[in-house]
């Protein structure tokens, strides 16, 4: 047979399967075709997703199983599973009722739902990454688990989800969606994990919380979908797959799904609102409220200050920092620079929201508010980007939002928009970079042209309630991210991007002086400036000496 005559078939074979892949159902010899097809021909992937773009509006969520490459622990009990063929109807419904139209998403996550996949094929993400070229990304994060549900899974704060099934036997964990939404689970339950923004309680309790600006989060059910109208709401589906929702706070659109995944009826609950979803008579029907919403609880981050040893301070210092800020040492205007008289930290805030920054037991928190709020260096560090530095501080964020927790910025402008540099959680944004990561920002000159800056970022390795201790660098030709002791990144910088004249301030819980803008949500403690290089044995020092009563 002739390359065209092998290529003709090959269409006309895909032609025939399209249409089951949106009606979700092919037969398990078929997805096996299909996956064949799609890994052979570029050409074939690119009439793929073109085709399943015309019926985007099914969404995107489903099936890839957890990647362990940021955390060692590989011996979960717990694990994101791709789902099954025969599990498509009812994610489908799922898919309908939360309305995301993300074409690419829907490809990928098609191949997903009807793959078999065999051991030599490896992990599914990059398996699907190779067919289809796109990658399968973090949607979530653990950020608490109690001592039952660690015990039964190994699991611990900071191991990363990706689309799948989350089966929880007993006790509790908490995670965080990308898109910001906080999710407790309480065993024995089973939540689909679809994107940053979609999730589907298959069975057992669940609590979410959802701020602002993951307002519009979908949380399904075997036969509803609950859009966040900005809440707190508590779910609970039965063995026998019977839903019940309680709004706590806030209001909830609640949505009766049909077998086709349409919308049979739908109606707003409000705080103290529970209505059950009624299967057998397409409705929804109000309950009296039980309380039992209560029993399970959205936890906030602890204000648990570090515990920092004589012998880190010492550490610290004997790598002549020419300034060193620990918040012991501070007045109700001013935080002391321990090294020496000059640059101390003045703390602007207003008194209306006097505490979104505090200081409280040796380190600060901050809160986000509507008034810009800040600690700035009281005297500009003249010439400092006249040859290389170090800045080297402790964070333990709230959450993933978007958020600036140090800037340097120039005398003249303490605009949002002119700094040397960004110390920042990013997530969402429109930069390519993982969830969660961490981003520094070298711009010489200061200005508001992208093309006199260079970004180095990190893995998405920040885990909201927990200390990381980060250091970045400016070197003689390069920018570099040390996190928790080791380097994760080096970025080279070109002449041009690398010294200029000018002193600058540094300004510590958002982005500039005047707004509100990217503020840093969480507690921060012992940052440092270094007129020169740390040494990674330095550095690797510090975060031993302070971990070695952390832990």
């Amino acid at each position: 047979m002739s390359d065209s005559e092998t290529r003709e078939k090959n269409h006309a074979q895909l032609d025939t399967l399209l249409p089951k892949v949106v009606e979700g159902s092919l037969s398990e010899h078929e997805s096996r075709q299909l996956v064949d097809l799609l890994r052979g021909s570029r050409e074939l992937q690119a009439h793929y997703l073109g085709y399943v773009q015309i019926h985007a509006e099914l969404g995107s969520i489903w099936g890839a199983e957890n990647d362990d490459s940021i955390l060692a622990d590989t011996s979960a009990k717990m694990p994101v599973t791709p789902a099954s063929a025969g599990q498509a109807s009812f994610y489908l419904k799922s898919m309908a009722a939360s309305a995301l139209a993300i074409a690419c998403g829907l490809a990928i996550a098609v191949v997903m739902l009807l793959v078999d996949r065999r051991p030599s094929e490896g992990p599914l993400p990059a398996f699907i990454e190779h067919v289809t070229g796109a990658r399968v990304t973090d949607v979530a994060v653990v950020v608490q688990v109690d001592a039952v549900a660690h015990r039964v899974t190994g699991w611990a704060a900071g191991r990363r989800l990706k689309p799948g099934t989350l089966r929880l036997d007993e006790g509790r964990i908490q995670i965080e969606f990308m898109s910001g939404a906080v999710v407790a689970l309480a065993g024995p339950a089973e939540l689909q994990l679809g994107s940053q923004a979609v999730a589907t309680l298959v069975s057992g309790n669940a609590r979410a919380h959802v701020p602002p600006r993951a307002r519009g989060f979908v949380l399904n059910t075997p036969d509803a979908a609950i859009y966040d109208l900005g809440t707190e709401f508590v779910v609970n589906v039965s063995p026998a797959g019977v839903s019940e929702v309680e709004v706590v706070s806030g209001e909830v659109e609640l949505s009766l799904i049909g077998d086709d995944g349409n919308t049979l009826t739908s109606e707003w609950i409000t705080e103290t609102g529970r209505v059950r979803v009624d299967r057998d008579d397409q409705s929804l029907t109000p309950v009296k409220a039980t309380g039992a919403a209560e029993l399970l609880t959205i936890q906030d981050p602890d204000e648990a200050g570090l515990v920092v040893p004589s012998q880190y301070v010492q550490s610290v210092l004997e790598s002549r920092p020419v300034a060193y800020w620990r918040f012991d040492s501070a007045t109700e205007s001013s935080v002391f620079n321990e090294v020496a008289v000059e640059h101390s930290l003045v703390i602007q805030k207003q008194e209306a929201e006097a505490d979104c920054l505090r200081l409280v037991n040796g380190h600060v928190q901050f809160r986000r508010g509507e008034l810009p709020r800040s600690l700035v260096s009281a005297e500009p560090f003249l010439q400092f980007n006249q040859g290389v530095y170090a800045i080297e501080s402790w964070i333990k964020p709230n959450d993933l939002q978007h958020a600036s927790w140090l800037g340097v910025f120039p005398i003249e402008s303490p605009s949002a928009f002119e700094q040397l540099n960004v110390l920042e959680i990013v997530t969402n944004t429109t930069m390519i970079h993982d969830p969660g990561a961490i981003r520094f920002l070298h711009r010489t000159p200061p200005g508001r042209s992208a093309e006199n800056g260079i970004n180095a970022f990190s893995p998405g390795l920040c885990v909201p309630g927990l200390w990381h201790h980060v250091v970045t660098m400016k070197t003689a030709d390069a920018i570099e991210i040390y996190v928790n002791g080791k380097r994760i990144r080096r970025v080279e910088t070109k002449a041009h991007q690398r010294n200029c004249d000018g002193s600058f301030r540094v300004n510590l819980g958002q982005l500039g002086l005047t707004t509100n803008w990217r503020q840093f949500a969480g507690a921060m403690d012992e940052v440092a400036i270094y007129r020169r290089n740390l040494k990674p044995a330095e550095i690797a020092e510090h975060y031993d000496l302070m971990m070695s009563v952390n832990r």
